[in-house]
């Protein structure tokens, strides 16, 4: 069941595309593309400083898509935001919280063990898809607030107490904690 399609390329040659996929959709399916429903993202429209009152005539428009809603700022695509770096950033804010939020449920895991692997190899991969497709230079801040609402997540699971900068003397006979908390840090791929 697919009803979101993305096409990506020069708008002259998207359009020729869609026009004739839309055609092909309703003479040998009779499915018809709510246009409403349907937008045009346009990031470099500020770039050429079209005004936004008459974007459809300057982008040359057939009359019948002139009811498409034109997105300037950016969208996302397979849960990675794309556009201007000030919309990329406002998303990966609210993917950041977002999960924050949604972390908070694994805490009610009883078993500390379960409970960090699925910190491991559950929560830290949500981050993974984001780091290899976001500029380093955009996402750095966001990766920082992700780990540290892991540290948070871990800290509150465990009561322990610990932040990101750890002063454990790893030479010396370690308490029961500190050995919670060095395991912890290894766990989570943390310094110690």
């Amino acid at each position: 069941d697919q009803d979101d399609i993305v096409m990506i390329g020069l708008l002259e040659e998207v359009l020729e595309i869609f026009l004739h996929f839309r055609r092909n959709l309703e003479d040998n399916l009779g499915v018809k593309i709510n246009m409403q429903k349907s937008s045009l993202l346009v990031l470099d429209a500020r770039a050429r400083q079209y005004p936004s009152d008459s974007l459809h005539d300057c982008l040359g428009l057939p009359e019948d898509l002139r009811q498409l809603k034109i997105i300037q700022d950016g969208a996302v695509f397979a849960g990675v935001p794309i556009g201007h770096e000030s919309y990329v950033d406002a998303e990966l804010t609210k993917i950041v919280q977002n999960f924050a939020d949604k972390a908070k449920k694994v805490t009610k895991v009883q078993n500390g063990v379960l409970f960090l692997q699925m910190v491991r190899y559950c929560l830290n991969a949500q981050l993974m898809h984001l780091l290899r497709t976001v500029d380093p230079c955009v996402m750095i801040r966001h990766a920082r607030a992700f780990d540290q609402n892991i540290l948070d997540l871990v800290s509150d699971y465990f009561d322990l107490g610990i932040s990101t900068c750890l002063n454990i003397d790893l030479s010396r006979d370690l308490s029961d904690k500190q050995k919670a908390v060095v395991v912890a840090h290894h766990q989570l791929r943390l310094p110690v």
